[in-house]
C-alpha cells in the first residue's frame, strides 16, 4: 500500500496529482485546489464563512458578488533599493479598509481590520503557504516626521485571518497611534513593499 498511487483528494475540483500514498498528507497540505475559507474579513468576528477554491479569479468573483468589491488590482511596480519592488497607497491610516494587489505577477490582499481601538494590518497571498513563504514584505507608515516599519515573510489566503490577528502574525497598531499618523501630516503615507 506505501508504494500505492493517489489521486488528490480534490480531483473532483481540478487537482490532477498523483502521488504516492506514503505522500498524500504532504501534498495535501500544499495542494493549490485545498478548499479555503474566504479571506475577507473587514472587521474582527465577522469574517465571510464561505469556502473557495485556491483560484484568484473565483475568489475575486465572490469578493464582487458577496461584498459588494467594485474595486482594482493594485500595482505594485515601483523600484525600490536591494530589489524591492513599492507602492504608496491612499489608505487612511486610522480606518479599516482593504486593497488587493499584484507585484511580479503574485496576486494578494492587505486588509486592515479592527478590534477593541486596535488595527491589525494582514497582507496574504493568493498562493500556498509553501510558496507564499518564499516572499518578504514591509509595511511602512509615515507621516508628520514618525515612521514605523514592520517586516514579515509572506502568508498565505489559506491561513485562517482570525487566526493570525490572535497569535500577533500581523501589523499591529493602536487606533490613538494611527490618528497621531493623521494628526500630524495632511499627506499620511502607507507603504507596501515585496521582495519577489
Amino acid at each position: 500500500a506505501k508504494s500505492l498511487d493517489v489521486k488528490c483528494n480534490n480531483a473532483a475540483v481540478g487537482c490532477e496529482a498523483i502521488v504516492k500514498y506514503t505522500d498524500i498528507r504532504k501534498h495535501m497540505a500544499e495542494c493549490e485546489f485545498q478548499p479555503l475559507r474566504c479571506p475577507w474579513c473587514p472587521n474582527f468576528g465577522s469574517a465571510c464563512q464561505s469556502m473557495l477554491r485556491m483560484d484568484v479569479d473565483e475568489i475575486r468573483q465572490h469578493f464582487i458578488d458577496a461584498h459588494k468589491f467594485s474595486g482594482h488590482w493594485v500595482e505594485i511596480s515601483d523600484r525600490a533599493d536591494h530589489g524591492w519592488l513599492e507602492r504608496t497607497l491612499n489608505f487612511r491610516v486610522e480606518q479599516c479598509g482593504y486593497c488587493l494587489f499584484v507585484v511580479a505577477g503574485l496576486r494578494g490582499i492587505w486588509q486592515v481590520v479592527a478590534k477593541d481601538g486596535i488595527l491589525f494590518h494582514v497582507v496574504q497571498c493568493f498562493e500556498t503557504k509553501t510558496k507564499s513563504s518564499t516572499h518578504s514584505f514591509e509595511l511602512i507608515f509615515e507621516g508628520g516626521g514618525m515612521s514605523v516599519k514592520w517586516a514579515s515573510q509572506g502568508r498565505s489566503v489559506s491561513e485562517n485571518i482570525e487566526t493570525m490577528i490572535a497569535t500577533g502574525e500581523c501589523f499591529i497598531i493602536h487606533q490613538d497611534l494611527a490618528r497621531k499618523f493623521a494628526r500630524k501630516s495632511q499627506r499620511h503615507q502607507m507603504k507596501i513593499r515585496f521582495l519577489p
